[in-house]
């Protein structure tokens, strides 16, 4: 357990290093706010020994994040056929782990249903931001609906946060 926790730590440490290394993107702010929380949440729940649901917090956002990844890889090439499918892959994945499971479930447990949540100093600073990872999903969820409504408007492929095809090379 505490690899892993330190693997995502790594992880969400380097991406928001490389945020202010990087030519500033659409997304910045979203991405800032991102990594920022996430590194809270982990170094925190590390801390205060908090692992168990951090963990799973974890894991319920890896699943769609995969499918992020896949569909990224092909989005802005010719496999349009392929970049719909993990397309279609992502989505479910992301209403289910990050809509229902991680609200509804983990933090329903970790949060509002947990009989020592008056012994855990901290716990309303934990729960506020993954509150605010949940505010987060939401706001992602949207852009990638609207991501789907484009393609099958125009049956053309991009992610409108980060567009390769358009990319000024120097």
């Amino acid at each position: 357990m505490k690899e892993y926790l330190m693997v995502q730590l790594g992880y969400h440490l380097s991406a928001f290093i490389l945020l202010f290394t990087k030519q500033i993107r659409k997304d910045f702010l979203e991405m800032f706010l991102h990594h920022f929380i996430t590194l809270f949440l982990l170094g925190l729940a590390y801390l205060m020994n908090y692992w168990p649901i951090s963990l799973m917090i974890l894991f319920v956002n890896d699943v769609s994040d995969a499918f992020v990844s896949y569909t990224r890889v092909f989005v802005d090439t010719i496999y349009s056929k392929i970049a719909l499918v993990f397309y279609v892959f992502l989505m479910f994945s992301w209403v289910y782990m990050r809509l229902i499971v991680f609200p509804f479930e983990l933090l329903r447990v970790s949060c509002y249903q947990n009989p020592k949540i008056d012994e855990i100093y901290g716990i309303g600073i934990l729960g506020s931001m993954a509150h605010a990872l949940v505010a987060l999903n939401i706001y992602w969820f949207i852009l990638l609906v609207n991501m789907g409504l484009r393609f099958l408007r125009t049956k053309e492929t991009m992610d409108t946060q980060i567009d390769l095809r358009h990319k000024k090379t120097s």
